[in-house]
């Protein structure tokens, strides 16, 4: 039997902000608008899996019943589900690992997709397996050994597509359709000529491009695991690391300070989020609770110079961030693992949210111009 989270129903806004801030007003400056009066929120349908079975999830749009859709991407244990719509008798579902599915990433390997402007299916299991599937086949797999952590695509300088994998031995994995290009093993080594370098799981990569100390654009695969470190490398060697003052859970980027440059933002297990400037550490959020994903996304009708940070965390719900403020609060019954978004309409974000006990839920944030 359906209860009230299964209906279409605005959610509940639990804070509001002082719009004196000149950061944090709109354009017009007289009119004092609340953040609820722009945010709607409504639940479109939810879905139950079991209890910590969905580990990894992606939205994108992929090869379907012969046309490409959005659809939402998920592991279910050792089962890769293609999701279209709220009734499971139009799942797909793909098998294609011995072992559970760790994570998932959505990009344009195949030259039939790249052509088509679809995503083919990258996925990472606990047994080490990476499989590329495309138009539900696979049709690539590699065995690195050791359990898949992360998974990044990216392309290099000369358009080839790079898939960057890492695993549970500290080991990152650089390979292609073809070849392996390189890997690299991240030890700690404490500064101290007594101790023996310590393996450490990988915990989060990123590729990224930003400027260097001599203003030029340079690309870098950042990489934390459990130590206080956050290392920049390139093409398997390390150029240089920052010390963080927590561990890091969480990485993205984001328009925080202008419009004109994206910062590295990272998530931390002591509940704050930090921005890197310049290679530099700056404090920016202090939530004081548990941080598991953050995100960032551009909302006009909010603010046009800055981007929107949101995040999941030991809370019930997602967090929406301005300018060091929390200016609305996405409420769920239960902690989210994982969230994806993506504009259907201009004023209009489809968000899918995989809570920790098993709920897949698709919800609309319905915007309005003040």
């Amino acid at each position: 039997m359906e209860n009230k989270k299964h209906t279409l129903e605005n959610s509940i806004i639990n804070k509001t902000i002082d719009f004196n801030n000149d950061s944090l007003s709109f354009h017009n400056k007289k009119a004092k608008t609340s953040f609820e009066d722009i945010i709607k929120t409504r639940i479109l349908w939810t879905r139950q899996f079991q209890s910590n079975s969905v580990n990894a999830l992606e939205v994108g749009k992929i090869f379907l019943k012969k046309k490409s859709e959005m659809a939402i991407v998920i592991g279910v244990d050792s089962t890769l589900k293609i999701i279209q719509n709220r009734d499971s008798l139009d799942d797909i579902p793909v098998t294609t690992s011995s072992g559970t599915i760790l994570c998932i990433k959505l990009f344009p390997i195949m030259p039939t997709s790249s052509e088509n402007n679809v995503n083919d299916i990258v996925i990472g299991d606990e047994n080490g397996e990476v499989s590329l599937i495309s138009n539900n086949q696979v049709f690539l797999k590699h065995n690195f050994g050791s359990s898949i952590t992360n998974i990044e695509i990216t392309k290099d300088m000369i358009n080839n597509v790079e898939i960057i994998a890492s695993d549970f031995s500290g080991i990152i994995h650089s390979f292609n359709n073809y070849n392996v290009n390189w890997k690299t093993r991240i030890l700690d080594n404490n500064n101290s000529p007594t101790n023996l370098p310590t393996i450490n799981p990988i915990k989060c990569i990123l590729p990224v491009v930003i400027k260097d100390r001599f203003n030029i654009e340079t690309s870098y695969l950042i990489i934390s695991n459990d130590t206080l470190k956050l290392y920049f490398y390139q093409l398997g060697y390390k150029k240089f690391e920052i010390e963080v003052p927590s561990p890091i859970n969480t990485i993205c980027t984001g328009s925080i300070s202008n419009k004109e440059e994206k910062e590295i933002l990272i998530g931390c297990k002591n509940g704050n989020i930090y921005t890197i400037i310049d290679y530099k550490l700056y404090p920016l959020i202090e939530s004081n609770e548990y941080i598991n994903k953050i995100k960032t996304i551009s909302i006009p009708s909010i603010s046009k110079e800055q981007d929107i940070i949101i995040c999941s965390g030991q809370f019930n719900g997602l967090k929406f961030f301005l300018n060091k403020n929390l200016i609305y609060t996405f409420n769920t019954s239960d902690w989210i693992y994982d969230f994806s978004f993506y504009y259907t309409t201009p004023n209009i974000i489809r968000l899918v949210t995989v809570s920790v006990e098993g709920e897949l839920q698709v919800s609309e944030i319905i915007l309005t111009e003040n």
